[in-house]
């Protein structure tokens, strides 16, 4: 219960297109497929995935 606690935390302070990547992410939709939803490229999809990935694993530390 604790993770999901601070997962929802983590997302709710995200700002709108980082938590709508990561929320389609979590729903298993591609890159591409997120890239074409909101009319972006994949790369662009990758990288904010990346950035999210590190802040989100920053976020989880801070309560250890």
């Amino acid at each position: 219960m604790e993770f999901r606690r601070k997962l929802s935390e983590f997302v709710s302070k995200l700002p709108h297109e980082d938590k709508e990547i990561f929320i389609m992410r979590s729903e298993d939709l591609s890159y591409k497929q997120i890239s074409e939803r909101l009319n972006t490229n994949a790369k662009h999809v990758d990288n904010r995935l990346t950035i999210l990935r590190k802040r989100l694993k920053k976020h989880l530390n801070e309560y250890e």
